[in-house]
């Protein structure tokens, strides 16, 4: 093969085209309908001449796509194989099955999905090295943002790769290697479990395993994992087994030492975190309500993660965005903080977050010391000791738990504290006690 023509220059495209590359370190060709240059008509009469078979990657997660690309090759008389995704990660496994045989080191896999700047596996990595020298970590990269990512960094670390491998697998294949020792997920779309390779769970954020009926707790160790990793006490399933470990959220490893510390101090910044346009119309009137309270003594800093960065339109209206702005910019107690990650200075500064469907209901009263305002439409979300659950959009309502919020801002921050301490598996420290845990339990 000296060339290959991938259809669509899709996510799941590029993936195949990484593996190919690597494999084959070939040229390659991607069609896409989305541009007339790049297009299946473009290209088609060079296709059938050189009767050249175009890879289609169908993956579970692009079947109806898939069907609909075939079925145009067909229409233009041009051979295809939709095959070739799977045809290629088994031969990417066999590759790492191969090295890591040659290497004789014993490997953990760490699942990248680039979700988060990856921030749900703390430091998981540097202290499994840290640890013992002869553990190699194999990054497992799902996508191609956090492959590209996550190589650059490990060549640039200089002497600190030498026990890293970086590969491009897509994650419903994960289950296929065989000469890993463990293998460290955060994601369980599509997942199978090799029952022969160890599996920990580190979960998005703060998994709520108190949310998960018997019979759905069973179903998922029995698929997806063997042990997974609890935040703290009131997150535990109700059946307690030994493969839920107290561990706590790996994430606080990275963040916690930017969040301020234990020291009080009184804050008049509230933070306002809508999840997408429908959380953020809800808000509109409270935030206005916030801006406008008698005396001006509050100050609104708005959260609107993701707006820039492509998501769907569903998500964020940049229209309706660009009407609510020009109505709240015109106040001079309102910010706005737009970056895709945490910006300690929307924790430190604020002394409650206003938001609903976003797990920065459970971090931020963690991280801040200061409470969550949770709009539930009557679903109880939140553990009582980490803030309230408003269950109506009335703004006088609101306006009262929020002024008597702001009044009790010492006894929330020394309550949260010892919450903190008492309740939340080893903050800040969850991921050298996982270290130590998996290295133990593989017998490293």
């Amino acid at each position: 093969m000296k060339e290959a023509f991938i259809y669509p220059n899709g996510i799941t495209g590029r993936m195949l085209g990484i593996m190919m590359t690597h494999l084959y370190n070939i040229p390659i060709h991607y069609i896409d309908d989305s541009a007339p240059e790049t297009s299946l008509q473009a290209h088609a009469k060079t296709l059938r001449e050189r009767q050249i078979t175009v890879l289609v990657p169908r993956s579970p997660y692009n079947e109806q796509t898939a069907d609909v690309l075939c079925a145009k090759l067909r229409a233009e008389g041009i051979a295809y194989n939709d095959n070739a995704l799977e045809e290629l990660a088994l031969q990417s496994i066999a590759a790492i099955d191969a090295l890591l045989r040659e290497r004789q080191k014993p490997t953990i896999a760490i699942e990248m999905t680039g979700m988060a700047d990856d921030k749900h596996i703390g430091l998981i990595d540097s202290e499994l090295l840290s640890r013992n020298a002869d553990v190699q970590i194999l990054y497992l990269c799902g996508l191609p943002e956090p492959f590209a990512k996550v190589r650059a960094q490990i060549e640039g670390s200089g002497g600190g790769g030498r026990n890293c491998l970086v590969r491009a697998l897509p994650s419903f294949y994960f289950h296929q290697l065989s000469s890993i020792q463990a293998l460290i997920k955060t994601s369980m779309y599509f997942s199978n479990k090799n029952s022969h390779v160890p599996t920990f769970y580190l979960g998005h954020a703060l998994v709520d395993w108190t949310n998960y009926q018997q019979n759905q707790l069973h179903l998922l160790q029995q698929e997806s994992y063997d042990y997974a990793c609890v935040a703290g006490e009131d997150f535990l399933p109700r059946s307690r087994e030994d493969c839920y470990l107290h561990s706590g959220y790996l994430g606080f490893d990275r963040i916690a030492p930017d969040i301020s510390g234990e020291t009080f101090a009184p804050r008049n910044i509230v933070l306002f975190a809508p999840y997408n346009m429908d959380e953020m119309w809800k808000m509109f009137g409270l935030v206005k309500a916030t801006l406008s309270e008698q005396g001006g003594i509050y100050d609104v800093r708005l959260r609107v993660r993701y707006r820039n960065v492509g998501e769907p339109s569903s998500h964020w209206d940049s229209e309706g965005m660009a009407q609510i702005l020009a109505q709240l910019s015109c106040y001079s107690n309102f910010s706005i903080d737009e970056n895709e990650h945490i910006v300690p200075q929307s924790y430190n500064e604020t002394f409650c977050c206003v938001c609903g469907a976003t797990t920065m209901r459970y971090t931020y009263p963690l991280l801040a010391l200061r409470p969550s305002i949770v709009l539930a439409d009557g679903a109880h979300v939140l553990p009582s000791a980490l803030g309230i659950v408003f269950e109506t959009s009335a703004e006088a309502q609101f306006m009262e738990i929020l002024n008597d919020v702001y009044t009790k801002q010492e006894t929330w921050h020394s309550t949260l504290l010892q919450y903190r301490k008492q309740k939340i598996y080893h903050f800040g420290r969850a991921s050298a006690w996982l270290a130590d845990f998996v290295l133990k339990k593989l017998g490293l």
